[in-house]
């Protein structure tokens, strides 16, 4: 009988262990009014949120500025045009009959 009132006795220290692990642990848990305040916090962030989206609907995106930049830079430079302008003025110059009727 000692027998089994000594195991009684450990297996009630580890329970009572067990509780307090327990306790420790729900003291750190949210509760309900917890996750109700966070929730009312984030309402006007996701109101931010989705303004943000909106005013973001049709602005220029990355891959739309890489093609534009590509398209930029395949227009001709100052030199090419300079070279042009130059040859304008040459055969002008050498050819005035051309522009006079």
């Amino acid at each position: 009988m000692e027998k089994r009132v000594a195991s009684l006795e450990t297996d009630v220290r580890a329970i009572r262990d067990t509780l307090t692990d327990i306790r420790v642990l729900l003291a750190s848990v949210a509760t309900k009014d917890d996750v109700a305040s966070i929730r009312s916090d984030l309402s006007p962030m996701r109101a931010d949120i989705a303004a943000v989206k909106t005013s973001l609907e049709g602005k220029a995106t990355a891959s739309s500025v890489a093609e534009l930049k590509g398209r930029v830079d395949s227009l001709p430079g100052i030199a090419k045009i300079s070279a042009v302008v130059a040859l304008i003025g040459a055969a002008l110059k050498f050819f005035p009959w051309i522009f006079n009727h």
